[in-house]
């Protein structure tokens, strides 16, 4: 049998189109073939405001449209729903993050462990230097062993802005922290 250390996995675009055609179903599939621990946590940040059964809402829709094994199960579902939450903020504000941190030392203190944490920047090229500013800012990316950033493609808008992006990324996080 396979251990997981107990994890939450942050998508930044938490309710967007790659989000809901992609990730959501990916994360849905590898807990129905037992890839997932039993401590995780999906925790989907947005500008849109909404709850939670709202995002779980958005997100079933989308598994049940795009997932390659068709329409979700119900009673897994239900255990996949019950590990998904949803942070409203806007991390272009410069004072955003705070209710992101806040979900992530809740889940965290309820089981009481220090999770691996997975930020992933599902959104656009313009969004992606906010994103990881507002992670450096709060604090909540800074374990080189423990947590790390996925950058989704396109990676910039072209080049120059690819080499800048790299450059930003590089600067705020260790280099085995980035997967691209």
């Amino acid at each position: 049998t396979m251990t997981f250390e107990p994890t939450i996995i942050v998508i930044f675009g938490g309710a967007g189109d790659l989000t809901i055609r992609k990730l959501a179903p990916a994360l849905y599939n590898l807990m129905r073939d037992g890839f997932f621990p039993g401590q995780c946590e999906i925790i989907g940040v947005g500008r849109r405001e909404m709850d939670n059964e709202a995002f779980r809402n958005i997100l079933r829709e989308g598994l049940d449209r795009f997932s390659r094994r068709g329409k979700g199960d119900d009673q897994l579902w239900s255990d996949f729903a019950a590990r998904l939450s949803y942070v409203s903020e806007d991390v272009s504000s410069p004072t955003s993050g705070s209710l992101l941190t806040q979900r992530l030392l809740e889940v965290e203190k309820a089981w009481g462990a220090r999770a691996n944490r997975i930020f992933y920047l599902a959104i656009p090229p313009a969004m992606m230097e906010p994103a990881a500013a507002t992670l450096q800012r709060i604090g909540v990316c800074r374990d080189c062993k423990r947590d790390r950033l996925v950058v989704e493609k396109p990676f910039g808008r072209d080049i120059t802005s690819a080499h800048d992006l790299n450059h930003l990324l590089s600067g705020m996080f260790v280099e085995s922290q980035i997967y691209r």
